[in-house]
This record gives C-alpha cells, structure tokens and sequence, in this order.
C-alpha cells in the first residue's frame, strides 16, 4: 500500500467465476499485523485495537487504501516459511492442483455440503491458466519490504511478457 497499491484482502481471497474468467473479491477492509510489523513501519499499536486472545496482534483499518471491487485473478502467491532461509520466489511448476486444494479455505466443508466435484473442476480449470509462485521467507524476522518487492517485479515481469 505504501507503493500506491490498494488491499483487497489481508490473507483470505475468496475467487468467483464470472463468465468462465476468476475473480478475486475483497475482504475487509483491514490488514491485521502482528506488534513487530507495527514498529517497523513505526505505527503506535496503542492507536489499534487487539485482536481476539491475541493481544500483540492488532487490527489496521484502511478504509481509504482499500480496493471494493472484484479484480481478475491473474496469478497466485504462496506464503511460507522457512527457517532462517532469505526471501525467495520461484515459479510452482508440480502439484498446483495440489497447491490450490491445500489453500482452499474451509476444505473439510466442501463434502459436507456436497460441492466437491464441482470444486474440483473449478481448481482444474484454474491450475493451466494461472501462473503460480511460492514465496518463501525466513521464520524470524520482518521481511515484508523484501517479499513485496519480489512480488511487485514478478507482476511487471509477467505484465511485460503480455
């Protein structure tokens, strides 16, 4: 947001299909960051309310950087992390079938409520034409800056080759 981008989500992304093409669609407008991320980016977490049982994680408005519509889903991230190794992107070539199906929000619903073959069939029909990337970053340690940086020139990268 600090580069001039807007949020649409903090972590969870619900994706809709609009004429066969997905959609990302916003979440709330509000980012939720941990004590250590506030100093960084030298914010007062006195000026921020705590999340529920989690007193040194905190709830960041922002109404004004926030994006209310539905964007296309050109690609997707994968966050983890990984020891002490540094910031690292690299495109998910195998098992992105499997790499969507572990995401999905809520998977032990998907039976329950008897989608999971439609389910299946819209991951099948997101795994070809979405690039992929799974980015890792060290346990310990704020590397936000880092990790948005990779990001933003992945996006420029595949903008380019367009």
């Amino acid at each position: 947001m600090d580069q001039g981008h807007l949020l649409i989500s903090d972590d969870v992304i619900p994706v809709m299909v609009q004429n066969g093409h997905p959609l990302a669609v916003p979440g709330y407008p509000q980012q939720k960051l941990w004590q250590q991320s506030l100093d960084y980016l030298g914010m007062n977490s006195s000026s921020y309310r705590p999340l529920f049982e989690r007193e040194t994680k905190f709830a960041v408005p922002v109404h004004d950087r926030f994006q209310a519509e539905p964007l296309p889903l050109a690609g997707v991230f994968e966050l983890s992390a990984a020891g002490e190794s540094p910031v690292a992107l690299q495109a998910i070539s195998g098992q992105r079938f499997h790499t969507l199906f572990n995401h999905t929000y809520q998977k032990a619903m998907i039976d329950r409520i008897g989608i999971r073959e439609w389910h299946f069939g819209m991951l099948a029909s997101f795994v070809n034409r979405l690039p992929m990337y799974r980015l890792t970053r060290p346990e310990a340690g704020f590397s936000a800056p880092a990790q948005a940086s990779l990001i933003y020139e992945t996006i420029q990268h595949q903008v380019e080759e367009r």
